[in-house]
């Protein structure tokens, strides 16, 4: 017994410990029982997200014919409701067109005299080098502006004529829409314009081969000079040639070709004087006719390929037609019908992509309830945890007090052993 009573002291440590732990078990008792609701929400939202997973992706292409259907509704915004300024814009365009008609004339013999002067200066490019082929390329190039010196029209009067008629179709632009037939020629136009694909494409490959020629001409600062001025007296001729108006030249030569052939000789001048100053300056080296030849195939391959544009030309013409064929006809409600054709074209168009909203917004419901719930749940988290700290605490302190346990049993088992036994001599 005396050495169960050193024993039993122990109980009182052994029992405030084992208080600490079961009140800080029965605190976290209650906290606990969230993480069960916990993985079961964290469960249903990753099921609810894996369903959606291979459903949201439809989002992009809804959004995208959202915004085409947007962008047709705006832009048939401003051409609804167009009445009478329809009538005054169709006005104005006749009048301009009037106009213009006198004026716009002679553009077969302006493109081919500029297409033979092109062709000149482009054969004399390639033979502008310090030796005598250059008098020879500013001969031919003299020729064939004294030859195109009574075709060449000049188009101030044309370009007049055209920002007129191009600022009154422009203010016209979001009023003015044509009929059926006007429809009709710019679907037919449609396919056409899709060869101006190709001339992009090889304009890119120009582009791209004179950039990888860029860092392989070797030209020296006479050189750049001298091709910088001879550039720019030919920028200036070409800009002085096409100023000149068709009206102005049959005025011109109507009076005489005096006049002209100062003009020309004034322009060739500065030309001839550029090469004349450039031939001995102008240095071409091999490494110059290697980056060329790309250059030339690039230009070559893209030859054939900018013919595509005459469709287009010629689908422009017959909107063109079929606009001043519908000038008279044009009401307020043919600007409704276009505007309600684009947007029912760009809805078919995203009829089979819208129908992924409403598959979007059920799965999206799902996660969102699921979330929503999960949301709440997931606060528990935090009190487990400091409950779990505070339970780990309180059996760290408790750990070095339970080694008492099993000398108070022991003396527990003798004292009772020893209280039967009186009991039982009793």
């Amino acid at each position: 017994m005396e050495e169960a009573r050193w024993e039993v002291v122990a109980t009182a440590p052994v029992a405030a410990a084992t208080a600490r732990v079961a009140a800080a078990m029965e605190e976290a008792r209650w906290e606990v029982v969230a993480m069960a609701r916990v993985a079961a929400a964290t469960a249903r939202v990753a099921a609810a997200t894996e369903e959606a997973r291979w459903e949201v992706v439809a989002t992009a292409p809804v959004a995208a014919a959202t915004a085409r259907v947007a962008a047709a509704m705006e832009e048939a915004r401003w051409e609804v409701g167009a009445t009478a300024r329809v009538a005054a814009a169709t006005a104005r365009v006749a009048a301009a067109m009037e106009e213009a008609r006198w004026e716009v004339v002679a553009t077969e013999p302006v493109a081919a005299a500029t297409a033979r002067v092109a062709a000149a200066m482009e054969e004399a490019r390639w033979e502008v080098v310090p030796t005598a082929p250059v008098a020879a390329a500013t001969a031919r190039v003299a020729e064939a502006m004294v030859e195109a010196r009574w075709e060449v029209a000049a188009t101030e009067p044309v370009a007049a004529a055209t920002a007129r008629v191009a600022a009154a179709m422009e203010e016209a632009r979001w009023e003015v829409v044509a009929t059926a037939r006007v429809a009709a020629a710019m679907e037919e136009a449609r396919w056409e314009v899709a060869a101006t694909e190709p001339v992009a494409a090889a304009t890119a490959r120009v582009a791209a081969a004179m950039e990888e020629a860029r860092w392989e001409v070797v030209a020296t600062a006479p050189v750049a000079a001298a091709t910088a001025r001879v550039a720019a007296a030919m920028e200036e001729a070409r800009g002085r040639w096409r100023r000149r108006t068709v009206a102005a030249a049959m005025e011109e030569a109507r009076w005489g070709g005096v006049v002209a052939t100062a003009r020309v000789a004034a322009a060739t001048a500065p030309v001839a004087a550029a090469m004349e100053e450039a031939r001995w300056e102008v240095v071409a080296t091999a490494r110059v006719a290697a980056a060329t030849a790309p250059v030339a195939a690039a230009t070559e391959e893209a030859r054939w390929e900018v013919a595509a544009t005459e469709p287009v030309a010629a689908a422009t013409a017959r909107v063109a037609a079929a606009m001043e064929e519908a000038r008279w006809e044009v009401v307020a409600r043919a600007p409704v019908a276009a505007a309600t054709a684009r947007v029912a074209a760009a809805m078919v168009e995203a009829r089979w992509e819208v129908v992924a909203t409403e598959t979007v917004a059920a799965a999206t419901a799902p996660v969102a309830a699921a979330t929503k719930e999960a949301r709440r749940e997931v606060v528990a988290t935090e009190p487990v945890a400091a409950a779990t700290a505070r339970v780990a605490a309180a059996m760290e302190e408790a750990r070095w007090e339970v080694v008492a346990t099993a000398p108070v049993a022991a003396a527990m088992g003798v004292l009772l052993a020893f209280d039967r036994k009186q009991w039982t001599s009793l």
